[in-house]
């Protein structure tokens, strides 16, 4: 059995590189209301005062699609969100191809 190889963008590939890392953990906006329900990263987690970075919410839904990410806390007004196996291994297998 062969393992479907998934091709990221090199923006997906560093976003998935950055939270499997556990340094950088990513949220989105849980509500209507909010700023065209944004996404970003952050330093050291969600909510915990480190550097935010803003991500497109097509990179995370790309991520989401394609089976790197998994819902994480939904905690009002703010989810998180997990690196799934599949996305740990991906974004190994980049981070070894680079230091190659």
């Amino acid at each position: 059995m062969t393992t479907k190889v998934v091709k990221l963008s090199k923006t997906q590939r560093e976003l998935l590189e950055k939270i499997a890392s556990g340094e950088w953990e990513l949220g989105t906006s849980t509500t209507i209301a909010s700023r065209r329900h944004h996404a970003w990263i952050q330093r050291g987690g969600i909510g915990r005062g480190g550097e935010t970075v803003g991500v497109s919410r097509a990179t995370v839904h790309a991520l989401l699609r394609r089976g790197m990410i998994t819902y994480g806390d939904k905690s009002f007004p703010t989810r998180t969100w997990k690196v799934t196996e599949k996305g740990r291994q991906h974004a190994q297998r980049a981070k070894d191809a680079d230091v190659a």
